[in-house]
């Protein structure tokens, strides 16, 4: 193993210092998807905006009342 990846999971955010300490001890660099990690020492952590995303959700909602978006080629080109 090179390196380690950490979903946003309860179990590994639960135990997060256990799991960011043994992956500092073996020196694998860790990315994961949870601020939480970065704060017990993960290397680079990754996570999207809820703002965002629901604005994106919003967006898109709307393009499907207002009968914008009936190709399944729109839906798949705003995947969220």
């Amino acid at each position: 193993v090179r390196a380690l990846y950490v979903q946003s999971d309860p179990l590994f955010v639960d135990n997060r210092v256990l799991l960011m300490s043994a992956a500092l001890r073996y020196k694998l660099p860790t990315i994961a998807d949870d601020t939480a990690m970065a704060d017990a020492g993960a290397l680079i952590v990754f996570t999207n905006s809820d703002a965002e995303v629901n604005q994106r959700w919003a967006a898109f909602v709307d393009r499907i009342l207002r009968g914008k978006a009936r190709r399944s080629a729109d839906r798949a080109a705003n995947q969220i």
